[in-house]
């Protein structure tokens, strides 16, 4: 409710049957009292094919049918080839909001209508660290070594526009965000190419796992994306959403969708909004316009008084401790630094592999402590004391 109402399926990497097609048409206008049925198809010459032949022969049949075609791939240039841009995953996008207008009782046409305006407002640029390989396939798809990513790869693992070393999350964010700006959009009048976005836009990011990437690197990644869209290009991004909307089976890799909804009906996001309870879609996150984004806003620390009472210390009866103290901590935190990797194959083998990660941080910041005076040597009692207070502040687990 609030989506789609069917999902016709074909062979790996290809598309369905025109009777497959023309099937779900009719069991879906059966249900509807042949009010009609809107077709979402991504750019790929089977589907465009394949549906647009059904949908015809559904009209002739008295079904009335509409059909939005999906072409949000950045990866090569406009100029480039005959078919057009790939769709992928801002496809979801037209989904949501094509879905929701059904849902409020628009017809036919209306959702035509805002499917093109999403469709035309939006670009999409994926970034893969391993090739897919199709279930029961020969021969193993291995063209990206360890080292090796690929920026633009399709959603079938079509080739994409190049290859490159690995690269940060900031880097790889910069390339998409860069990538898809420069794309373009088709102006809404004029019909002449404009960047995709531009200072102060108002924008919606689709940051789609593949199907193998955690959750921990999709999270980094939405974070750079944010932060370079609202810092460097100084936008605006109210609608985020993050996860598996279009995978391809357990590819370790991600996209970027950006939507921009500046200028643009105020039904969009409205139905962007709406609720749906399709299973997989995740709940939009929105920041209205001149709203401070939570996130942003340190909560302050509680810092307690300092006690009345003075710590007594007992008198000091070895010589030169200070210096010797302190010489002896920063020795031994550099040891535990530089073991940080034998610790952690230690705790591969009987625990769960953080000992020495937990290790190094607790060393590193005794070191920055010490080092910066945070941390008094003069005495045991004080020294021992800024120890455990560096310990708890900066060490997890046991």
């Amino acid at each position: 409710n609030g989506m789609l109402s069917g999902a016709i399926c074909g062979g790996i990497f290809a598309s369905p049957s025109v009777a497959s097609i023309l099937a779900a048409i009719r069991a879906s206008a059966a249900t509807n009292g042949n009010k009609g049925c809107f077709l979402v198809v991504k750019n790929y010459t089977g589907d465009r094919l394949n549906f647009g032949m059904a949908c015809e022969m559904a009209n002739q049949e008295g079904i009335p049918c509409r059909m939005a075609v999906v072409a949000d791939d950045c990866t090569l240039p406009r100029t480039k080839g005959i078919t057009g841009a790939r769709g992928v995953a801002g496809t979801v996008l037209v989904h949501k909001i094509a879905g929701a207008a059904a849902k409020l009782g628009k017809n036919l046409d209306a959702i035509a209508d805002i499917a093109e305006q999403v469709s035309s407002r939006m670009g999409t640029l994926g970034v893969s660290l391993d090739a897919v390989t199709t279930p029961g396939a020969d021969t193993v798809n291995d063209r990206l070594d360890s080292k090796t990513i690929e920026i633009g790869m399709g959603i079938h693992g079509e080739a994409g526009l190049k290859q490159s070393s690995v690269m940060t999350a900031d880097e790889i964010a910069q390339e998409m965000i860069s990538t898809i700006l420069n794309y373009g959009r088709v102006a809404e009048g004029t019909g002449s190419i404009v960047p995709m976005f531009k200072k102060h836009d108002e924008l919606c990011i689709l940051v789609n796992n593949l199907g193998g990437t955690s959750n921990f690197e999709m999270s980094i990644l939405t974070n750079s994306c944010i932060k370079i869209l609202e810092n460097d290009y100084s936008c605006k991004v109210t609608r985020v959403l993050v996860g598996c909307y279009m995978s391809s089976f357990n590819g370790y890799g991600t996209s970027l969708t950006i939507l921009n909804v500046s200028g643009a009906s105020p039904e969009l996001l409205e139905f962007l909004d709406e609720d749906c309870d399709a299973p997989a879609w995740s709940r939009v996150d929105n920041w209205s316009i001149g709203e401070v984004r939570r996130s942003k806003v340190e909560v302050p620390e509680v810092v307690t008084k300092a006690s009345d009472k003075t710590l007594k210390e007992p008198s000091l009866e070895i010589s030169e401790f200070a210096s010797a103290a302190k010489t002896l901590a920063l020795r031994a935190s550099k040891y535990l630094a530089e073991n940080e990797g034998l610790l952690t194959q230690y705790d591969l083998i009987v625990g769960d592999g953080d000992c020495g990660m937990t290790m190094k941080r607790g060393a590193n910041e005794i070191e920055r402590r010490i080092l910066d005076g945070s941390i008094e040597t003069e005495h045991p009692a004080t020294m021992f004391a800024g120890l455990a207070d560096a310990v708890s502040a900066s060490m997890g687990g046991t």
